[in-house]
């Protein structure tokens, strides 16, 4: 061999060795454990603006609640009954207001006639 192509092939290094394997197919558990807090994106708080009991719950704690439907119903029975009350109190009020004006013209005849009174 010449001198110039000696010196080229000197420079050069062997190619590393390398190890081959077989390609195996396998199941792979996808899991991972990790410890931490879950916090929702989005939540909502729901107050009551009436007390009562609770006598129908429309929805699943955790699901998904679209606005419309109502979510609680509360038992009747306390506010139907003080609908009737309030209902009788109104009826009474005219009645009460005509007595009322009946017993003001029975006192103002108790008066002496000058309208004021003879306390002395």
């Amino acid at each position: 061999m010449p001198p110039a192509q000696c010196s080229d092939d000197q420079g050069a290094k062997p190619p590393p060795a390398v190890v081959v394997a077989a390609v195996e197919t396998q199941a792979v558990d996808k899991s991972a454990r990790f410890i931490g807090d879950i916090k929702a994106i989005q939540s909502v708080d729901l107050k009551a603006r009436a007390e009562g009991f609770l006598e129908d719950v429309a929805f699943e704690q955790g699901s998904a609640v679209d606005k419309g439907p109502v979510p609680y119903r509360i038992e009747q029975d306390q506010y139907k009954a003080d609908l009737e009350q309030a209902q009788g109190q109104l009826a009474a009020a005219p009645a009460e207001d005509v007595a009322a004006s009946g017993a003001g013209g029975q006192a103002g005849g108790l008066r002496a006639p000058g309208g004021a009174d003879q306390q002395g």
